[in-house]
Formats: C-alpha cells, structure tokens, sequence
C-alpha cells in the first residue's frame, strides 16, 4: 500500500490505499477509493482532485504480497468490497511473470453493480486455466444467478474444493467483519493460523465494540489532551483516533498504515 497525503478543509492529513497495479508497471500506480459516507479524505479525493493536480504519496509498505520463501504456491484471496483493490495488482503481477501458483478469489459483494473489475476479473479466469474468479451477492437482485449469501463456512466448503487446507496460504481483505467471519471458518475447516495473512489498516470503525472498551466510557465522550512538546491543548473524542484529533490541532504525525502497526 502506499499512504496519500492531502489537506482537507485546512486540515492536513494522510490516508493508506492498498496499490490495485503490479509492481512492473513503473510509470503509474492504481488505488481503488470507495466513498464513505462519513469519510473525510474519501470524498475530497473524488471530488476536489482534478486531473492535473499534483498528490504526494509514500514509498510502499506492508507486507501483504506473495512471498515464494514464505508462502505455498496454492494461493487462495478472500476480498469484500473495496478489498479486491490489493488483489487485483497481486493476480496481475502473478500472471505476468507466470510465478507458478495456483490463484482462487472468493469476491463478495453487496450487490451486483458494487462488483469492482468484474469484466476485467472474470476476462483473466477465462483465459487462465490456474486462475479461478467466483463471486458471492449478499444482496442480489432478480437477474443475479450467481452465489448468494455471505462468505461463510458453507461457501468456503463449496468453493475451496477437496484439496487439504493446510497446503494453501489464504490472504484476506475487506471490512472488518470479513476477517472476523472468514478467519474462524477457515480456522475450523483445517487451515493453519500462520498461512492466514490479512491486510487491514486504519482504525476499526467503531472501537468502542471492541473487548476491553470500558463500560463507563461512552464512544461520543470527549477529553483534553495536552501534547506535552508544543504545548497544545485540543479535544479529543475517545472513540475516534487520537492521530486525527491531534491533526485537526495542525499536529502532523509521521505514519503510514495509520493504525500503530509502522510505529
């Protein structure tokens, strides 16, 4: 992924975006950015960025690539919504310098025009005998023939086949609940918890559902917060991350994943 940087309403502040192109293309990179209705950088970067405009953005980070020392070469990619965005450059990338492995994607949606790439994904399967592309509505229309429901342990037994589990390195992306809902299933249908790999970054949407929350703490509630080097004192809401109240006081914070995990 690499992180975007941008001012927002005088505010400056960074977003990270899994990259959705292969690493050989050198002249250009893709994000996949889905509008949130309370999202602060997502608006402003579909609405306010023209072509032309100038976005500085890091070097990329992370860890959430297939790694020929560490990882099988039967690959299955689990995606919800948006998340599709790293898998689409991981297959591109794979096909290109024909690695050698085998690539299932289990893609859920909400509906069947919320599908991402959906020609391009399935273009790629039909012209790839080690590619395979299924997707799954949660909330189909009339016309939907394909795969209804979620992506639970019933739909992983239909579509994971017959193969042991333990031989497959599963990589996961989408909205919180899919790691929720995907890990355990897998867990419990045989597969090891170190071939499990997860790209999520950010804070969780709402921590306060979180074990360990405390029960007297309202997510709403606000503090004051003192930043003890500039001297600063802002209001921070205790369930939003002390990284944007710090922004919202012109504190800019060095990170990139946004969610702890760079340091």
């Amino acid at each position: 992924y690499v992180n975007v940087f941008c001012e927002v309403g005088g505010v400056r502040t960074s977003r990270p975006y899994s990259l959705a192109s292969a690493p050989s293309r050198l002249g250009s990179i893709d994000l996949v950015v889905k509008r949130k209705d309370d999202g602060f950088v997502s608006g402003h970067l579909l609405d306010d960025v023209n072509l032309g405009d100038e976005i500085t953005v890091s070097g990329p980070a992370g860890s959430f690539y297939w790694s020929p020392l560490r990882d099988t070469r039967d690959l299955v990619f689990v995606a919800g919504g948006s998340g599709i965005a790293p898998f689409l450059g991981m297959i591109d990338d794979l096909l290109e310098r024909d690695a050698g492995v085998s690539m299932r994607l289990l893609y859920g949606s909400r509906r069947e025009d919320d599908i991402i790439a959906k020609e391009r994904l399935d273009g790629l399967a039909a012209e790839h005998a080690n590619l395979w592309v299924t997707h799954v509505i949660s909330e189909p229309g009339d016309d939907w023939t394909g795969e209804r429901g979620l992506l639970d342990e019933a739909f992983l037994q239909r579509h994971l086949g017959s193969a042991p589990l333990a031989g497959r390195t599963f990589f996961l992306c989408g909205p919180p609940a899919l790691y929720t809902l995907v890990r355990e299933n897998l867990l419990r249908l045989g597969a090891p918890p170190h071939r499990i790999r997860v790209e999520a970054y950010g804070a969780p949407a709402d921590v306060s559902a979180l074990p360990g929350w405390p029960r007297n703490v309202e997510a709403s509630a606000t503090f004051q917060v003192t930043e003890t080097k500039s001297g600063t004192q802002l209001e921070a809401r205790a369930g939003e991350p002390l990284m944007n109240a710090l922004e919202r006081a012109g504190i800019v914070v060095p990170a990139l994943c946004r969610s702890g995990v760079c340091a």
